[in-house]
Parts: C-alpha cells; sequence; structure tokens
C-alpha cells in the first residue's frame, strides 16, 4: 500500500490532525511529490495556510506541467489571496484536461480553489463534475471540507449534497 494512503484516507474523513501526522511521518520515510502535495492540502483543509503554501510552493519545482502542480499553484495563490494569479491558473487549460474530465479527486480540488476565490457559480459547477465522476462522500463534502462552507446554505448545493447522500447511503465496499 501507497505509504501516504492512510493520511490521505483520514483527511477524507475529516480527522485533518491525524492526517497531518500520517502524511508528516509518510514524508519522512519516504519524500515524494505525492506525500508532499497531500500533506499540503491536509494543512491547508486545517487552516495552516502558511504550511501549506510553503509544500505547494516546494512541489512546483518538480514539474510545471503535472496537473497537480497546476491545481496546487493554484490553491496556493487562491489561499493567500493572490486572486489574479490564482484565476490565470484557473482559466488555463484545467478545465479541458483530460486528467480532470475523468478523476474526481482534480475536480474537487479546482472546486475548492473557485471556493477560495468566493467564485460560487464555478464551485459548483466543478463539485457538480467531481460528483458526476464519482465523489460521493458525503461526511466530507457536506461537513468537513472548509472551502465548502459558505456553499452550504445554498439550494444547488444542498441538491447536490441529497443526490451525494443518497449515493453515500447506497455505496457497497
Amino acid at each position: 500500500m501507497a505509504p501516504w494512503l492512510d493520511g490521505y484516507l483520514l483527511t477524507l474523513d475529516g480527522e485533518f490532525d491525524q492526517g497531518v501526522r500520517v502524511l508528516r511521518e509518510s514524508l519522512r520515510s519516504s519524500p515524494d511529490f505525492l506525500t508532499r502535495w497531500l500533506l499540503a492540502v491536509a494543512l491547508a483543509y486545517q487552516g495552516r495556510r502558511e504550511e501549506a503554501c510553503a509544500l505547494f510552493a516546494a512541489s512546483a519545482t518538480d514539474d510545471p506541467r503535472n496537473i497537480l502542480l497546476r491545481i496546487g499553484t493554484g490553491l496556493r495563490h487562491a489561499l493567500v489571496g493572490d486572486r489574479e494569479s490564482a484565476w490565470e491558473i484557473l482559466r488555463s487549460d484545467l478545465d479541458v484536461s483530460s486528467t480532470t474530465q475523468r478523476d474526481f479527486g482534480y475536480a474537487l480540488w479546482v472546486a475548492d480553489c473557485h471556493a477560495l476565490l468566493g467564485d460560487a457559480e464555478g464551485t459548483l459547477e466543478w463539485l457538480e463534475r467531481s460528483v458526476a465522476l464519482g465523489c460521493i462522500n458525503y461526511p466530507f463534502l457536506n461537513r468537513h471540507d472548509p472551502f465548502l462552507a459558505p456553499l452550504r446554505a445554498e439550494p444547488r448545493f444542498q441538491q447536490l449534497m441529497e443526490r451525494v447522500k443518497q449515493a453515500w447511503a447506497s455505496f457497497e465496499a
């Protein structure tokens, strides 16, 4: 099993403190790009923006063509309030990237970036895309993802969460 998986699963369960701890341990034993990137995400969800941004920035030097790196750069800019740079990333080819068209995780992180920028319409579009691609983690979306909090009272968000809740309830592993 990948060393980062337990930490990421804890993060998706809303256990940010434990997720960060496990991802830090994983990073010590396996200092790879993905572990560092997922730790940055977990730190951002935890509200530790400076630490998250430092890890996103460190990752950005690895391969600027990598879609995760571009999403991380967009998140980093949004986390520090550099709206213009974040929008530049979001207006790039993320929308037509084959990766964001087939992977709900990537679409969710782009939704988070839109949420950080206060773009409710863009957030909901990307969140709907993420759900259509299979993101049915109802507790995370409805309660734990801190960037979605401003949308939770929106009727469109609530309707989407009803669909996600039904899918979550009927999911069998």
